[in-house]
């Protein structure tokens, strides 16, 4: 059986319409010193990790490379404080199907694993708010690397130490929503389940060599199959 490792935001859960709290761009303006307001960037959806989008952010509105990176860090803990403080504001929904598919995979005893751009305070703090965090216990998180597919050894390291020596990169399959999700899965060499729940459509997702490309998480049998 092949070991998923999920990703969180647009394959697990998404936004809440009512939720206008841009936890990103608060964070580039206090850690670099920006005045408001400050010039956006498109990276809802997209799959870049949180060390990206803050440090191309800070990029965007000025700020220079050498600074940009220096304070990155600064920028990651400073992250996670204002998650924390917005944290009861912060509305999630769950997205059709995860929670199925995972306690199918729970009670089949399969390891299920993250592989997320989110920082991992905060990849726990969103699942937990929709009390999908207990299905989890190893993954790669966006703090631990400046590129996605740099988190795949990670996981598999993660996974290792939680369940054993024996599992090998090639049985590690990806579950994500973006073109970043297949990209990633393309420089490890390992496979990649596209879910058309963000921002491109399942042919899309199919035309730029997903594996398994389906509608949403709903599609419990294909997942299945593609997994055993």
């Amino acid at each position: 059986m092949k070991i998923p490792l999920f990703d969180i935001d647009y394959t697990l859960v998404k936004r809440h319409p009512n939720n206008k709290i841009n936890v990103m761009e608060h964070v580039v303006r206090k850690t670099y010193e920006l005045n408001d307001p400050i010039k956006k960037i498109n990276y809802a959806g997209v799959g870049m990790i949180d060390p990206q989008i803050i440090y191309e952010m800070a990029v965007f509105n000025g700020v220079s490379k050498k600074i940009a990176s220096e304070k990155l860090t600064l920028a990651l803990d400073y992250l996670h404080k204002h998650f924390i403080a917005v944290y009861d504001k912060f509305v999630l929904v769950e997205l059709e199907g995860g929670r199925e598919i995972l306690e199918r995979l729970k009670k089949m005893k399969i390891p299920l694993g993250l592989l997320t751009g989110n920082i991992e305070p905060v990849a726990w703090k969103k699942l937990e708010k929709v009390n999908l965090h207990h299905f989890f216990n190893f993954g790669a998180f966006g703090n631990m690397a400046m590129k996605r597919s740099h988190l795949v050894p990670i996981a598999l390291e993660s996974l290792r130490k939680k369940h054993g020596n024996h599992y090998a990169m090639e049985q590690l399959v990806i579950i994500g929503d973006s073109l970043k999700d297949i990209e990633c899965a393309k420089e490890t060499r390992i496979k990649v389940i596209a879910v058309a729940t963000g921002k491109h459509s399942k042919k899309e997702l199919q035309e730029a060599g997903a594996d398994l490309a389906i509608d949403s998480l709903k599609e419990k049998t294909q997942i299945l199959k593609f997994l055993s």
